[in-house]
């Protein structure tokens, strides 16, 4: 379950901390996420003017003294760090969200620590396999099962040292990463 965290910053900046949170997996966009930050926003205004925050009189709400109309990230689960900003979400996170419902996290997270944009993740992603001791290895051995290699008679498969394979197609451009394959 991705989720953002914000201060009202109004507040935070006089030393309280009225936080808030947002579910992400509910959103689609850049504008309801904004939209969803007003509402609650609107919310602990309505509760501070109603009293609830011992420590904000609402005298001081209605002079202006908190605004409730800034705030700040204060912390997010499930939600890589590169698109986390100090107060709102990257606007790429949403294509990332997008990928990562076709693909799945952990298959879009890896191609992202490789060095893959975003929108080719789909174009290069091979497939799983359980990694052995090593990836060069586990990708050699791959790349024979699925056919990769052309053909090799299966007598003169255990000749084979698929470690220098998993090495050579590494060289030329196909990588394993926790278990997932790509390749150019």
């Amino acid at each position: 379950m991705a989720n953002i965290t914000f201060y009202e910053l109004s507040t935070y900046n006089n030393g309280l901390l009225l936080d808030f949170e947002i579910d992400l997996d509910d959103l689609s966009s850049e504008e309801e996420l904004l939209e969803a930050v007003q509402e609650k926003l609107k919310e602990l205004k309505e509760k501070a003017l109603a009293g609830e925050y011992p420590n904000i009189a609402a005298l001081e709400v209605k002079a202006g003294y908190y605004t409730f109309e800034e705030y700040r990230v204060a912390d997010s689960e499930d939600v890589p760090d590169k698109y986390v900003g100090e107060y709102s979400l990257d606007s790429e996170y949403w294509e990332y969200k997008e990928i990562a419902e076709e693909h799945g996290a952990e298959v879009v997270n890896a191609a992202l620590s490789i060095g893959y944009a975003l929108e080719s993740i789909g174009d290069h992603y091979r497939g799983h396999v359980e990694p052995q001791n090593d990836d060069d290895g586990t990708l050699g051995e791959w790349a024979y099962q699925n056919d990769h290699l052309g053909e090799i008679p299966s007598h003169l498969a255990s000749y084979i040292d698929w470690d220098s394979v998993g090495r050579d197609l590494n060289c030329s451009g196909w990588h394993v990463m926790n278990g997932h394959i790509f390749s150019v």
